[in-house]
């Protein structure tokens, strides 16, 4: 059940990680109403590993699937022994050109760099924030969803069928 005093609470919780453990990163946005709008967050460990790891990042939403009506985001990479490695999350109320600004704005802020790659959507307020608070890394698209329809699309057009398990990206070029 969602309380009145939810977004509060997880601002203290915040609060209280960051007073626990100084590196410990955290930023928000409030609207007009002082209502939580934007909410980021990056686990002590996760400087080291974007240090190591952190030259391609992926970047993903849910749509809105939580009680609380916003997009849940993260950051993700991948380790050398092929270990999915989370850098950040974010809880978004919006996916607006301003909202992927300010997030890529802040990614940068926290991290100190921007990854050399960032595998996104292919959503055209991603480009442009990208564009915009990362303009020295690539922007590449992934096409997960449209490769299981592109299979199925195809199967009778081929006389024997195989299984399928490639990550299908086209980059994007400037």
């Amino acid at each position: 059940m969602i309380g009145a005093d939810d977004a509060k609470n997880l601002i203290e919780y915040m609060k209280s990680a960051k007073q626990e453990n100084k590196m410990f990163q955290y930023a928000f946005t409030v609207d007009g109403d002082r209502r939580l709008e934007h909410l980021f967050w990056c686990q002590t460990q996760s400087f080291v590993w974007f240090k190591k790891y952190g030259d391609v990042v992926v970047f993903d939403t849910t749509y809105k699937v939580n009680a609380y009506d916003m997009s849940c985001g993260f950051f993700v990479g991948m380790d050398n022994h092929g270990k999915t490695i989370l850098f950040e999350c974010a809880i978004l109320r919006n996916e607006t050109t301003s909202t992927f600004k300010w997030l890529m704005k802040t990614f940068v802020n926290i991290m100190k760099k921007s990854p050399k790659t960032n595998i996104t959507d292919q959503y055209p307020w991603m480009t442009q924030a990208i564009a915009t608070e990362m303009p020295t890394t690539k922007h590449s698209f992934v096409f997960g969803i449209l490769l299981p329809n592109l299979v199925a699309g195809l199967q009778p057009f081929f006389a024997m069928t195989t299984k399928i398990g490639v990550l299908v990206f086209t980059t994007y070029t400037r």
